[in-house]
């Protein structure tokens, strides 16, 4: 197999030099140099003034978004969660022995007694 780079001829090509030449060079260098200028200073600086321009209008969109989602999340149905006392507890146990709240003398004599 051939290397395709063997077949690349480094010498100028003298066609296309003078395809380059016709198509780059102006018919008024003045007016030519003139305008690539005003199309530079027209340009940011640099990617910081870029990035300025475009921090309003992306911070907007970001809190137009979080505004979405939080409603979208904020709508739904509501259900009661299960507290931990209520996952531990065992069927027929007093609800008071485990509330967060200490218990009570009364609780607990309705604890050792029963139902």
């Amino acid at each position: 197999m051939s290397d395709p780079m063997e077949s690349i001829d480094p010498r100028p090509d003298a066609e296309l030099g003078h395809l380059l030449r016709d198509c780059l060079t102006a018919p008024d260098p003045a007016g030519f140099i003139a305008r690539v200028q005003a199309a530079l200073g027209a340009a940011p600086d640099n990617s910081w003034e870029l990035l300025a321009r475009w921090a309003r209008p992306g911070l907007a969109a970001a809190a137009a978004v979080a505004l979405a989602m939080g409603l979208w999340l904020g709508s739904g149905e509501r259900t009661e969660t299960a507290t931990l006392s209520d996952a531990i507890q065992p069927a027929g146990a007093p609800s008071g022995l485990f509330s967060s709240a200490p218990p009570t003398t009364a609780t607990l004599i309705a604890a050792v007694e029963g139902p």
